[in-house]
């Protein structure tokens, strides 16, 4: 199998479905490409979509806005066998607080499968998340940002005996927050018109569960002085080709221009493929020590 490239291949592309099944039985049938278009309907029909969910939080906080209990449970439906949707993994991590709870609930439905399909599923649930965030602060009179920053963590807020080895949320948030203007916004929303058009601004965090996977490549110098690395993986347009060659040159200590990458082709290394941010992390992913 050879794919040098494949732009814009998000969403569900980890598991063999009907569609490319079909494509192959058709172009070993005619010895020719075939290429297998889905009409938007069926797109959902015929391979996966993102099951829906009915989300529930509560959040509990002292005066100062430190968040003392929080619970966030979840209802989704898929078909026999299916697995749940992962819009509670977040909210196991991104805040403190002594008393949790998280649950996710499945209903068997005879529909399409759910499944990988675009976004992650902890999108639907940050949204969920961050939402009652934005309604709690407005109860306590706490910036935003500042109840984000007040909840943040260092350890594990499930196992405290364990520690990130590193962790920007409130670098980011500050951040964000000087380069966008936040100290000049109207905390009173529908205060700013332009036109027929109401401009706010608000904030939310962001959580990617961390992915792992076993992931091979052969790195060879050729006699130009070339490093030249080899692996299966894909590039379905994260910059898969860039990001292997920056880390490279940083391992190897040679120029950007002195790396050659080569992918998509199965007589190289096996990879751990392009799915959750394998094809696409540079930084080494966050882990966790003990305390």
């Amino acid at each position: 199998m050879i794919s040098h490239f494949v732009g814009g291949g998000f969403g569900g592309k980890l598991w063999l479905r009907a569609d490319a099944l079909l494509a192959a039985l058709g172009a070993r049938a005619t010895g020719r490409a075939v290429k297998v278009a889905l009409h938007r309907p069926l797109i959902a029909n015929n391979t996966v979509h993102r099951p829906a969910t009915i989300q529930r939080i509560r959040l509990g906080t002292d005066a100062e806005g430190r968040i003392s209990a929080i619970a966030h449970e979840a209802t989704c439906g898929n078909l026999p066998g299916g697995e749940v949707e992962t819009s509670v993994d977040q909210t196991r991590l991104l805040y403190a607080g002594a008393n949790r709870l998280t649950s996710t609930r499945l209903v068997r439905l005879d529909l399409p499968e759910g499944n990988a399909m675009r976004a992650p599923g902890e999108a639907s649930g940050m949204m969920a998340l961050e939402s009652a965030m934005d309604e709690m602060a407005e109860k306590l009179g706490i910036d935003p940002i500042e109840l984000r920053v007040r909840n943040d963590t260092w350890t594990h807020p499930e196992e405290p005996d364990k520690a990130f080895s590193q962790r920007q949320l409130i670098d980011c948030l500050r951040r964000g927050a000087e380069q966008f203007g936040w100290n000049r916004r109207s905390a009173t929303p529908a205060q700013k018109r332009e036109g027929e058009w109401l401009i706010g601004m608000g904030v939310a965090a962001a959580f990617r569960n961390n992915l792992t996977m076993n992931s091979a490549a052969r790195v060879t110098l050729d006699d130009t002085g070339t490093i030249i690395v080899e692996t299966d993986m894909t590039d379905i347009g994260t910059g898969s080709y860039t990001i292997i060659a920056q880390t490279a040159a940083e391992v190897m200590g040679v120029a950007l221009d002195r790396v050659a990458v080569r992918l998509g082709d199965s007589d190289f290394p096996v990879s751990a493929g392009s799915g959750g941010q394998w094809a696409a992390t540079r930084r080494p992913p966050v882990c966790m020590r003990p305390a």
